[in-house]
């Protein structure tokens, strides 16, 4: 019942198939979705009756901007008033010493993650994704594709800075242990080329997907690719689509994909257990002995201090043979114009675009942890 939205009568009542709903969709939220083009963008009108109060926007016009660069370039312009994706690194200080526009940092909560298909030869092999987390160096990441405005994901996951994670966790660089990790597995490099082969002759060679309009991402991906092949591991980046590499949370093709993960994602504790059922960190009825004990205890757990202590114990599992890989936990800095709106606020983990930021600050107590 937790999740079980309103549903008003009115409008359900005389549709007989809910999915083949085709109509604008209908919330309780500050804001009424008033118009939608595919592709092109979205339309807002502020609802009165909203019960905080009237929100002190009347319309907010959402453009559809798939590449950050023109994003910011319209913003500089005027033709946006803010930006609703973080300023990349190499953005920030020209977006910074603009006269117009500000730019604050929030504190995040996502972090960049290299996905791995548990479920594909030979990733189901949990020595092998150690193998690939030790071969893999997140403090050059971070100085090379975001400039330095990160931490580099030595802390593992969830995000280190959510109350429900393990402060102990580590993942070191260690590419001499995950040479020796493959070897012990009998991938040996048979034939020269620079790539392991398995005993049965199958190469060490995967695919990174990772979404197109992301160039700081790209940049990263070729740069893991780079580091892998130290270890006799070949991967080649596919950039795709961005509703492309959503659908392949579905389609489970793909080895590896490169993506960040959002705070629900990855600072909610319940979320890391559901995801070991859901088929994002591991799927429901797939053999995992060693986490099912874990998740039967954290379930019977009767005290916070006690399912907090069992998660600690599920999170140091999962990051001795993940399925997903923190690379780093990024800086969050959003740029908007002042001359258009300066009301915005920062929450942890979802920066300054939430519904808060557009109410009236008598309202924001206990929602906006940081804001003017």
């Amino acid at each position: 019942m937790a999740d079980l939205p309103i549903l008003p009568r009115h409008v359900w009542e005389g549709i007989p198939d809910p999915r083949a709903f085709s109509g604008l969709p209908v919330g309780t939220g500050p804001y009424r979705l008033v118009e939608y083009r595919t592709g092109h963008g979205l339309r807002f009108v502020a609802n009165p009756a909203y019960f905080r109060g009237r929100p002190r926007v009347a319309e907010l016009v959402v453009p559809v901007i798939p590449e950050p660069a023109t994003t910011f370039g319209a913003l500089r312009r005027g033709e946006v008033h803010a930006a609703a994706r973080p300023v990349p690194p190499e953005l920030l200080q020209a977006i910074g010493n603009s006269s117009v526009v500000r730019v604050v940092r929030t504190r995040s909560l996502t972090l960049a993650e290299l996905r791995l298909n548990f479920e594909r030869w030979p990733l189901d092999d949990p020595a092998v994704r150690r193998a690939l987390s030790l071969a893999i160096d997140r403090e050059s990441l971070v100085r090379i594709v975001l400039l330095g405005r990160g931490r580099p994901g030595t802390r593992g996951y969830p995000h280190p800075d959510s109350p429900w994670t393990n402060p102990a966790l580590r993942t070191p660089y260690r590419p001499g242990a995950a040479r020796r990790l493959l070897e012990e597995r009998g991938f040996l490099d048979r034939d020269g080329d620079g790539v392991r082969e398995s005993p049965d002759r199958r190469p060490l060679r995967f695919v990174v997907k990772v979404p197109s309009n992301e160039p700081v991402l790209v940049r990263a991906a070729e740069l893991v690719g780079q580091q892998l092949q130290r270890v006799g591991i070949r991967a080649a980046v596919q950039a795709l689509d961005p509703g492309a590499v959503a659908a392949l949370f579905r389609t489970r093709d793909f080895d590896l994909v490169l993506d960040i993960a959002t705070p629900h994602a990855v600072a909610d504790p319940d979320q890391f257990v559901m995801s070991h059922r859901s088929g994002y960190l591991w799927r429901k009825g797939l053999p995992y002995p060693e986490m099912d004990t874990l998740v039967d205890a954290w379930m019977a757990a009767r005290t916070v201090e006690g399912r907090k202590r069992v998660l600690f114990q599920m999170q140091e599992l999962f990051n001795r043979q993940p399925t997903s890989i923190a690379l780093w936990y990024p800086d969050e800095f959003w740029a908007f114009r002042r001359d258009a709106y300066d009301g915005w606020a920062a929450s942890p983990g979802y920066g300054i675009f939430h519904k808060f930021s557009l109410l009236a600050p008598s309202v924001r107590a206990g929602t906006v942890l940081e804001g003017r």
